[in-house]
């Protein structure tokens, strides 16, 4: 017993003492020993410990520019979150509607945003390997993203048959250019050195110019590193050789407002500065340059002159890149603006104000207003929990907003006095650094403002206030030395309030795509929640993944499943069955077995927590719903 004990007290003083190696939660934000640090440049070091994204999480500061590029790059397939990190729990299709909403707040200045992607696509999950070249399942998932421009990286370029001793594609590019997705993309798969070695072709295009919503035109390159040892079906051209050839120094003379090189190399590397030079030769000293870097997996930035950087954005999706540039105050040079989003829901929320421009920009205008010239402020206080995607019940109306205040309404209350009044409501709230906002919308923080507004007034208009009783105190309060006298409003559009208007406004959309198939009715499905389109997509990639899985099955149960499958979710099913390699066939029947299990899992649920009630369903129903995700 004494041997028990004291091997007890020993074991754990040894796990106490090694508790803190490692850990941030030990060694504290800032801090670092050892064996790693946890500070954010840790980052570009690729020292970070294990938990530093969770226990320190950053707030990134987004302040729009002129021009604004979000960009991904090195994916590796990892395009649905992180099943044993947690915090990275974004997926591809949060960074597409992550895209909308920045989107949506650069419109109300006539700002640009451009998403760009820089290569390394595949070779990081089944999604990817468990497909003979490494791209036939996850490409088409790909070609759903919005993206204006993509470039190439190494890993679509690595021999996949053995140079000729295996069947199939000789590397990735081949199967994505036999398979349509380089041409899908209409010009805008940038290959600038990178050439088919048959006929010395660009496997892509080697630019193109891409105009933004709002006129701003940005010439866009994509290269690769000379890279020596790609699969014989390509060549890298040289960096060094191509910046001097006629094609590239006819493209900088094209018309455009900035150029972009996506560049599939360490931000760091030699030949960054081959391309800054080459372009800042033939463009002059002042034409904006953004170069886009990957490859390294670490995040980085550095400034090249005045007038241009360099950035690189991490890799698996564990970072979303953001950067902007506008002229300077003093005229002297751009400002550079750049963000590292961490993968994570919440602070890709919190970086663009979700869920707040979606109650402001949507449902407020949807279920309010019945005219241009209403305007909407709201304390952000109203709204005190999240709006997720999958079904949304009244329960989740009222969780997101609880508080079900009133709507009251001012009217032909002038636009400057607006933009006054919005100003000093939001007279505390925190700006980006210390610099003095140049437009209510100049700076956009990881911070909420105290109040959120529908739209940036137009000091030249009148507009008739719609806002809750709550906010009644303090905004006649502002209003009135503006105004010169009190304000009395009315009562607008009762019984509508704080909380009913998003139950009203997801009664109105549709059902989402894996309801509609009577998994649940149509009352019970109200609609898919703010992040719609994440919805969409991640319901591309599971069904193109189900399907797969279930076209790999016996002959007789393939027939019937056939039927049910639609678009490229049949095409990837059909691709899976023409694969002859059992071994090839095995790998993805594991790779996604567990996954399949989680959605068995997941329906029991939704059949015993009250959502979907058995009884309602007649025994086929029953039996039909549990084949169509494997339970039989």
């Amino acid at each position: 017993m004494t041997w028990v004990w004291l091997w007890t007290v020993l074991l754990s003083i040894c796990l106490r003492c090694c508790e803190g190696t490692g850990s941030c939660k030990q060694i504290g934000c800032g801090g670092h020993d050892e064996t790693c640090w946890c500070v954010e440049s840790c980052w570009s070091f690729n020292d970070c410990c294990s938990d530093f994204a969770s226990v320190c999480p950053e707030e990134p500061e987004i302040s729009l520019g002129e021009i604004n590029l979000l960009v991904t790059t090195d994916l590796h397939s990892w395009i649905e979150g992180r099943r044993h990190e947690p915090h990275f729990d974004a997926t591809l299709g949060h960074v597409t509607s992550a895209l909308n909403h920045l989107r949506e707040m650069a419109r109300k200045d006539r700002r640009d945003v451009f998403f760009f992607d820089n290569g390394d696509i595949n070779d990081g999950t089944g999604l990817s390997a468990s497909a003979p070249d490494h791209v036939t399942f996850l490409a088409p998932i790909l070609q759903k993203v919005p993206y204006d421009a993509l470039n190439i990286g190494n890993h679509e370029l690595y021999q996949r048959n053995g140079y000729g001793l295996l069947p199939g594609p000789a590397c990735p590019i081949v199967g994505l250019k036999e398979s349509g997705y380089i041409d899908s993309w209409e010009g805008r798969y940038l290959t600038s050195n990178v050439v088919w070695s048959t006929n010395l072709k660009p496997v892509g295009d080697r630019y193109a110019v891409i105009s933004g919503e709002f006129g701003r035109r940005v010439l866009v390159f994509g290269f690769l590193y000379n890279m020596e040892d790609h699969c014989d079906a390509v060549e890298v051209q040289k960096v060094e050789d191509v910046v001097n050839s006629s094609w590239f120094q006819a493209a900088l003379d094209e018309p455009h407002d900035a150029v972009v090189v996506l560049a599939h190399m360490d931000y760091r590397d030699d030949l960054v500065e081959v391309l800054h030079s080459a372009i800042r030769q033939r463009v002059g000293p002042q034409t904006p340059i953004q170069i886009l870097a990957g490859h390294s997996h670490i995040r980085g930035y550095r400034q090249l002159d005045n007038y241009s950087s360099v950035y690189e954005a991490g890799c698996k999706l564990d970072t979303v890149g953001f950067v902007s540039f506008k002229k300077s105050a003093d005229g002297n040079g751009l400002d550079f603006e750049h963000a590292n989003i961490t993968g994570n829901v919440k602070v890709m929320a919190g970086a663009l104000h979700m869920p707040w421009s979606f109650y402001m920009q949507k449902v407020i205008p949807d279920t309010l207003f019945d005219s241009p010239k209403q305007f909407a402020i709201v304390g952000t206080g109203a709204l005190t929990y999240d709006i997720y995607p999958g079904t949304f019940t009244v329960d989740d109306a009222y969780k997101a907003s609880p508080y079900g205040n009133v709507w009251l309404i001012l009217e032909e209350i002038s636009g400057e006095h607006l933009a006054r009044l919005l100003e000093e409501l939001n007279h505390h709230t925190r700006r980006h650094r210390d610099a003095p906002a140049r437009h209510p919308s100049d700076r956009v923080t990881a911070t909420v403002p105290s109040y959120a507004s529908s739209g940036v007034p137009s000091p030249s208009r009148a507009y008739d206030l719609i806002f809750c009783d709550f906010d009644l105190d303090p905004i006649r309060q502002h209003l009135k030395p503006l105004v010169g006298h009190e304000l009395q409003p009315r009562l607008y559009k009762p019984p509508l309030n704080t909380s009913s208007v998003l139950e009203e406004w997801f009664k109105k959309q549709p059902c989402a795509p894996d309801f509609r198939e009577g998994v649940m009715s149509a009352e019970e499905c109200i609609a898919e929640g703010n992040l719609g389109d994440v919805q969409a997509l991640r319901q591309q990639l599971h069904d193109l993944r189900e399907d797969a899985f279930d076209e790999a099955k016996e002959d007789q149960e393939t027939v019937s499943h056939l039927e049910r499958m639609s678009g490229a979710a049949k095409e990837a099913a059909a691709a899976v069955s023409d694969v002859t390699d059992a071994a090839a066939r095995d790998a993805f029947l594991v790779t996604w077995r567990e996954r399949l299990s989680s959605s068995a899992k997941a329906w029991r649920h939704r059949r015993h927590d009250g959502r979907v009630d058995p009884a309602t369903l007649s025994q086929a129903e029953l039996e039909e719903q549990e084949r169509a995700i494997g339970l039989d």
